[in-house]
C-alpha cells in the first residue's frame, strides 16, 4: 500500500511539474540587533528531489537522536557533526534548491519597510537569476513563505510584497510569473525554513563576528561557507558559481 501511495505522489508531482514549475522561497531574517540586517532563502526548484532531501534530514535526525528544531541558536559541540552533515545533504540535493541573500547596512532605516524592500529585491532578481542562468526558466508559479514574527505585521508585508510581486509578473515578466500563496509559518513544523535560519544566521555570524574566537557555531558557519564557495572579503561577498548568489542592493 505504501509503494503504490508513493507511486502516486510521484505521478502527481511530475504532472504538477510539467504543467507549471514552482519557485518555492522560504526565508528568514536576522541582524535587527546587528549592524546589518540581511534576509536568506532556500528556492525549492524540483519538489521530487526535495521530498527526497526532506527524507534524508529526518534520517540524519533520528540517526543522532536529535528532536529539537534545526535552529542556528542551538549548536553546539555535541552537535557540530549533525550540522555538518546536514549542510553536506543540502549541497548533495543542490541541484534542485539556490540560495539566495541579501544584506543592508541597518543605520538609519526603518527595518520594516526595509525588510518588505529586500524580500521584493529577493525575489525578483532571483527569478531573473534562475531565468537568465537556465536553472529554473519562466514560466513558473511562485509560492513564498517566511518565519513567522507577529501576527500583524507578517499580515500587513505579506499582504503589500504579494501585490508588488504581481505587479511585478506584469510589468517584468511579461505575466510569465503566476503570483500564489504569500504566507508566514512556524519555522518549528517547516524543515527549509530552519535551513533558512542555518543559512541567514551563519552569514550574520560573518558579518557580525570576524576574527573572534572559533566556537561550534563559527565552525558550522564557516563550513556552509566553504561548501558553497560563499567568500567574505572586506564587508562584501563573492560568489562563485550558481547554487548561492548575493543580490545586492
Amino acid at each position: 500500500h505504501r509503494g503504490t501511495l508513493a507511486e502516486d505522489i510521484k505521478e502527481w508531482a511530475i504532472e504538477q511539474q510539467a504543467d507549471c514549475g514552482q519557485y518555492s522561497i522560504y526565508v528568514d531574517e536576522s541582524g535587527k540587533t546587528d549592524k546589518y540586517l540581511i534576509v536568506g532563502s532556500v528556492w525549492i526548484l524540483d519538489s521530487l528531489a526535495t521530498m527526497t532531501l526532506f527524507n534524508k534530514i529526518n534520517e540524519l535526525k533520528e540517526e543522532y537522536h536529535y528532536n529539537q528544531e534545526i535552529h542556528f541558536a542551538s549548536i553546539n559541540e555535541t552537535f557540530v557533526e549533525l550540522y555538518i552533515k546536514f549542510i553536506d545533504l543540502i549541497f548533495t540535493y543542490s541541484s534542485a534548491i539556490s540560495i539566495k541573500f541579501n544584506y543592508v547596512h541597518k543605520e538609519g532605516i526603518n527595518i520594516q519597510n526595509a525588510l518588505k524592500e529586500m524580500m521584493y529585491h529577493l525575489i525578483v532578481d532571483g527569478i531573473k537569476h534562475e531565468h537568465e542562468t537556465g536553472r529554473a526558466p519562466l514560466p513558473r508559479a511562485i509560492s513564498f513563505v517566511k518565519d513567522s514574527e507577529s501576527k500583524g505585521s507578517d499580515a500587513l508585508l505579506l499582504k503589500e510584497l504579494k501585490e508588488k510581486t504581481e505587479l511585478a509578473s506584469k510589468n517584468i515578466f511579461d505575466n510569465k510569473l503566476k503570483v500564489e500563496n504569500f504566507n508566514a509559518f512556524d519555522s518549528k513544523s517547516n524543515i527549509y525554513l530552519q535551513i533558512a535560519d542555518i543559512i541567514v544566521a551563519s552569514i550574520n555570524r560573518k558579518l557580525s563576528s570576524p576574527g573572534t574566537t572559533k566556537n561550534a557555531k563559527d565552525k558550522v558557519a564557516d563550513y556552509l561557507f566553504n561548501k558553497f564557495s560563499i567568500h567574505l572579503t572586506d564587508g562584501e561577498f563573492t560568489i562563485t558559481g550558481d547554487l548561492s548568489s548575493n543580490l545586492t542592493i
